[in-house]
């Protein structure tokens, strides 16, 4: 198998269909899966999977939880679950928007075994219908860890890596929720290779009040990534410390600067 596509949904009914439609659609010159896992929907989720499953019995594995398990231990579920030589990650609400997304992602580290990772640029998409396209600010054909320990350009549903870079998430990362299960996978590829790049937007991100970036406040995210910030200086060590101090000053500076402003805004109402 040269390909699996790692889907974990969870209450998703208006979006699955739609997401692994965007899987089936691919045309590739190789064979490729779709490990679907559903966190317990208490929606129509389930039953839209067991569907495409049904229709699909050689190209869909489908699980499906008795119990939430949350986004952390569904996504190690799924990346362990996966037989390919590389894995593509997509969550259950977002979907991708180029029929040959996974063979270009595909044919770019099988001709670049230096490359461990590869991702392109995304789309937001937002619920009141406003778009914008996320773009790493570097134009680069390739990035290191130096250029993603303090921004990191990577989405999730982008991304194709090597399956021998993951093992499983560490002890650290069960214990740290908030660590983003996706930028982990980055920084590992990072520590053992090169991330490639496609200039070419290939896939949708929904930013909605049921996603679990989209339920946060500015001032929120900041705290997360404040935390991330911490979490990566113990797992990296002193070689990177100084770019790792100089992005939790401008974290701590922007998140002072946001709660001020929330404060004014309060003592104005």
């Amino acid at each position: 198998m040269k390909v699996s596509v790692a889907i974990i949904t969870y209450n998703h009914e208006a979006f699955i269909a739609q997401a692994m439609e965007s899987v089936l659609a691919q045309q590739t010159e190789f064979d490729f899966e779709m490990i679907v896992i559903d966190d317990h929907s208490t929606d129509a989720t389930a039953e839209i999977v067991r569907r495409y499953q049904e229709r699909h019995p050689a190209r869909i594995r489908a699980f499906f939880h008795e119990k939430n398990q949350g986004p952390r231990k569904t996504m190690e579920e799924a990346l362990l679950a996966c037989a390919g030589e590389y894995i593509a990650l997509l969550d259950g609400d977002d979907y991708w928007t180029s029929t040959h997304k996974l063979q270009q992602q595909a044919e770019l580290l099988d001709n670049h075994p230096e490359m461990t990772l590869c991702f392109h640029p995304t789309l937001y998409r937002f619920d009141d219908g406003e778009e914008r396209l996320s773009h790493p600010r570097d134009r680069l054909d390739a990035f290191t860890l130096d250029n993603l320990i303090t921004y990191n350009p990577v989405h999730s549903q982008a991304i194709v890596f090597r399956k021998s870079i993951f093992s499983g998430y560490p002890a650290w990362m069960r214990e740290n929720p908030q660590f983003p299960g996706d930028y982990f996978l980055v920084i590992s590829a990072a520590l053992k290779g090169s991330i490639g790049f496609i200039d070419e937007p290939m896939s949708v991100y929904r930013v909605h009040d049921q996603g679990v970036w989209g339920k946060l406040d500015y001032c929120a995210r900041l705290g997360v990534e404040i935390k991330m910030n911490r979490l990566l200086r113990q797992w990296l060590g002193r070689q990177y410390l100084v770019p790792l101090l100089r992005g939790y000053l401008a974290l701590w500076g922007a998140r002072i600067r946001c709660q001020l402003l929330r404060a004014a805004r309060l003592s104005k109402d």
